[in-house]
């Protein structure tokens, strides 16, 4: 680093790289310093910028490392586009250690951008042929985003090349989150390209700051990814082969399941025993598995239920399952007619090992006729609602995380 003094305001100033300095603003007094000759720290005034309006996060000669790499910060620039809007946003040119090229860091409502010079090599055509609606970078396909002309308003430090700075560049933004691909044309033959991505602001926090605050993010930027990488079509694809397999995997496990009645009780239900509840023996499970509960009852023209504990002998912990066995059938307006079930089953779900009992509570019409019902309790059984649910539920978060997906892309473009 080498130090001169400002022709203007005589403040010291420090130069990172003094031999490809081409022009120097200085920190104190915003004058512009245009290098005079050939020989390191020459500089003569040739203008004067505006007063930085925005608190200078990371101050000059700061050094950190950004995924892996080494740099040194050596610019500070606050760029403005041109309109009525007037978007302001925060650039720092960053030396890389390794081999002194430079990058640059930009920042926009809390959102950064790592961005590196690259060649053109034909990709960007000269005016007038100046932007396409796509442009393949490195086999990354990027969209047309936004164009906009920007001047800067205020700078300190040092630029390798020379400029202009009372003339607004013409910027062009391409777009295929995180990657951004940034063109600016600073004249009519003189076309820049830089290439990089979106990066996280802890990632400058660690890497720039020593874990110090930076600003909160707002709204959506241009090349900010979605919260979660996620493709809707490959998801879909994904849910549907999930579901298949699990389809396939609990029908053939379902084949070499054993089941077994633990528990047959028969019941009369009448006036004297309705509302009364009914023990069985107790039964043991030797396996986490699934039970299914059934009651059959010989009703006609009325209806039997039963609230059905399943209770844990060791902790007494209860499962409830309530089932109504009911019949009705007619004949009217020339038809007959019949409606409800007289068989009714429930599951109960993944059963630890254990000794359990029932606890059966009947119920049925008041003053009604007496019904004779059977409650069974068989272990071991299959369903294929499982796999059912559990695709349903993950095809569920797919479709809620590509609505979140939809509302972000729409305020990004916006």
């Amino acid at each position: 680093m080498n130090t001169f003094k400002c022709p203007t305001c005589s403040t010291i100033l420090s130069v990172f790289d003094p031999v490809r300095t081409e022009v120097f603003v200085c920190h104190h007094c915003y004058s512009i310093l245009h290098k005079e000759s050939s020989a390191p720290l020459a500089f003569r005034v040739t203008g004067k910028l505006r007063e930085a309006k925005y608190h200078q996060l990371i101050p000059l000669g700061a050094t950190g490392i950004i995924n892996g790499i080494a740099y040194t910060v050596i610019t500070y620039a606050e760029r403005v586009e041109v309109g009525a809007d007037k978007y302001c946003w925060v650039e720092y040119t960053l030396r890389r250690n390794e081999d002194n090229v430079n990058v640059f860091l930009s920042t926009f409502n809390g959102h950064w951008l790592l961005l590196s010079p690259m060649e053109n090599d034909g990709l960007v055509c000269a005016p007038p042929q100046k932007y396409a609606p796509t442009i393949d970078v490195y086999g990354v396909t990027l969209k047309h985003f936004h164009n906009y002309h920007a001047f800067y308003r205020a700078v300190r430090g040092e630029f390798h090349f020379d400029i202009n700075f009372s003339r607004n560049i013409e910027c062009f933004e391409y777009i295929a989150p995180p990657k951004l691909l940034a063109v600016e044309y600073t004249s009519k033959t003189e076309i820049d390209l830089f290439f990089g991505e979106y990066i996280r602001p802890k990632q400058v926090s660690k890497g720039l700051l020593n874990g110090g605050r930076v600003p909160r993010r707002t709204g959506v930027a241009a090349a900010q990814p979605f919260y979660v990488n996620f493709d809707w079509f490959r998801s879909l694809a994904g849910v549907m082969i999930f579901g298949v397999l699990a389809f396939v995997i609990q029908y053939y496990y379902n084949l070499n399941a054993s089941q077994k009645v633990v528990s047959y009780m028969q019941l009369n239900v009448d006036d004297t025993t309705m509302n009364r509840p009914r023990v069985s023996e107790s039964f043991v499970v030797y396996k986490m598995s699934n039970m299914e509960v059934t009651i059959s009852g010989d009703v006609d023209n009325n209806w039997c239920a039963t609230d059905i504990d399943l209770v844990n002998e060791k902790d007494g912990k209860e499962q409830t399952v309530a089932l109504e066995s009911s019949y009705y059938h007619g004949y009217s307006d020339g038809e007959s007619w019949a409606e409800g079930d007289k068989v009714a089953s429930a599951f109960v779900c993944s059963i630890p090992p254990g000794t359990y009992h029932l606890v059966v509570t009947p119920y049925k019409e008041n003053y009604g006729s007496p019904v004779s019902a059977t409650v069974t309790a068989t272990w071991n059984t299959y369903t294929l609602w499982n796999p059912f649910f559990l695709t349903l539920i993950m095809l569920v978060i797919c479709i809620l995380v590509q609505i979140g997906n939809y509302f972000f892309e729409k305020k990004r473009w916006e």
